[in-house]
C-alpha cells in the first residue's frame, strides 16, 4: 500500500533563496514522490529598474533588470530540472520599490535593504499570505524563512508565519544560506523556544543540490566566487550542520 503524498510549499523572497537553504531537502521530497512547489514572492521588476555600475558589480539582490531577468531564467531551468513546480509573485524586490503615494525609492541603496521595512509596507507580509493561501490547501506544509542576514525582503516573508499558522498550516523555518554563516543569532534559538529538526540527507542528495546551484550562473560571483567554491561552502556546511558525518540540513519549529 503506497502512502498519501504530501504538498510542500517554500517561500522565496527571490529565486535563489528556497534552494541554496532546501535544495537538499526538496531532492528528499520529490524521490518520496511528494508535491513541492517554490513560492518566489519578489520577482517583478519594473521596466525602469536600472542601478548604477558599482550597484551592478557588488549588490546582491542586484539594482539591474537584465540581470533579473537572468536569475528568473535560470531559476525556471533549475527547479524544473528538480521536478519543482515554481510559481512568481507580482511583488517588487526592495532595490525597485518605491514609496506608494511618494515615489521615492524606499531602498534607494545596498545598506538600505538591510533596514526596517518601510512603515508604507506595514500589511506586505498579510497581502502575501492571503494571495498564497488561495493557492494551496489546508494541510500543505509551509517552509520560511528566518530572515537570517535582516534583508528587507527576507523579514517580510518571515512575518507572513503567524497567518499561515492561524490558517492551519503546519510552517518550518529554514536558515538562509550564506546568510547563517553570519548571523549567529541562531545559536541562541534553542533557549528562545525554537526547535531544531535535522534531515540527515544522502550523498546523492547532497550532489543535487550542488549540481542545481551550480546551474545558476548568474548568481555563482556574487554568493561564491567560483563553482568549486559551490561544492566547497555547502558541503563544508551541511557536514557541518549534522556534526556526525553526514550532511543534513536544518529547521526550525516554534
Amino acid at each position: 500500500m503506497s502512502r498519501e503524498t504530501r504538498q510542500h510549499v517554500f517561500l522565496s523572497p527571490h529565486p535563489e533563496d528556497a534552494l541554496l537553504a532546501c535544495g537538499g531537502l526538496m531532492a528528499y521530497l520529490r524521490e518520496r514522490g511528494d508535491r513541492v512547489w517554490v513560492m518566489v514572492l519578489f520577482a517583478r521588476v519594473p521596466p525602469e529598474g536600472e542601478g548604477g555600475a558599482e550597484e551592478r558589480r557588488f549588490a546582491w539582490p542586484p539594482r539591474n533588470r537584465a540581470l533579473w531577468d537572468q536569475v528568473v531564467s535560470e531559476s525556471m531551468e533549475v527547479y524544473h530540472h528538480l521536478g519543482v513546480e515554481v510559481h512568481y509573485g507580482q511583488y517588487v524586490p526592495a532595490p525597485f520599490r518605491r514609496h506608494p503615494v511618494e515615489g521615492r525609492r524606499l531602498y534607494p541603496a545596498t545598506w538600505a535593504y538591510y533596514r526596517a521595512p518601510d512603515a508604507s509596507e506595514g500589511d506586505l507580509p498579510l497581502r502575501m499570505a492571503g494571495e498564497v493561501s488561495t493557492m494551496i490547501s489546508p494541510d500543505t506544509w509551509v517552509y520560511v524563512p528566518l530572515g537570517l542576514g535582516r534583508h528587507v525582503d527576507h523579514v517580510l516573508v518571515k512575518r507572513m508565519d503567524q497567518v499561515l499558522q492561524r490558517q492551519g498550516h503546519v510552517v518550518f523555518y529554514y536558515e538562509e544560506f550564506p546568510e547563517v554563516l553570519q548571523d549567529h543569532r541562531v545559536e541562541k534559538f534553542p533557549r528562545r523556544g525554537w526547535r531544531p529538526w535535522l534531515l540527515p540527507l544522502s550523498e546523492n542528495e547532497l550532489n543535487v543540490k550542488v549540481r542545481a546551484i551550480q546551474r545558476y550562473k548568474s548568481i555563482i560571483p556574487f554568493l561564491f566566487g567560483t563553482e568549486r567554491e559551490v561544492r566547497r561552502r555547502v558541503s563544508d556546511y551541511m557536514y557541518t550542520v549534522s556534526g556526525l558525518g553526514y550532511p543534513a540540513e536544518r529547521y526550525w519549529t516554534r
